[in-house]
């Protein structure tokens, strides 16, 4: 049997905070970016399900590789309106939280979860801003 990595009283936390990912997803149906909706419900729904129940199985390196292939598109995204503040602080953001949150669980410190459900939400307000700057650009 594979060991947890949390148990639910600590990762009910994070498949609410994955929960987060539908709020992009519901803009960007609501200004026509159909993909990005359709992009965003997959990551909500492989997150809550990797959360659910984290263990390091195929539902872990599937989270990841769906995370990571969302990472580059917003690198990608991120590429046309390089020169706005806002966006780097967002970048920061996510690069400290999901750092923190590392760093902390493998020091077996119970405060990487604060740290990732952080990581969630600025995930989810970079994805929000990026979807509004290009709708934006798209005008």
């Amino acid at each position: 049997m594979t060991k947890l990595i949390t148990e639910w009283e600590n990762s009910k936390y994070l498949c609410l905070s994955s929960l987060l990912f539908l709020l992009p997803a519901i803009y960007s149906y609501y200004i026509e970016f159909y993909y990005y909706t359709i992009g965003q419900c997959i990551m909500c729904f492989i997150s809550i399900n990797y959360w659910r129940k984290p263990q390091y199985d195929y539902r872990r390196y599937i989270d990841m590789f769906y995370a990571t292939l969302c990472i580059i598109y917003a690198i990608y995204l991120t590429s046309y309106v390089m020169h706005n503040i806002i966006l780097l602080g967002l970048w920061l953001s996510v690069v400290y939280n999901y750092y923190l949150s590392n760093k902390y669980y493998y020091n077996h410190n119970n405060i990487w979860l604060k740290y990732h459900i952080m990581f969630h939400i600025s995930c989810m307000f970079l994805q929000l801003y990026l979807f509004i700057l290009h709708h934006k650009l798209r005008k």
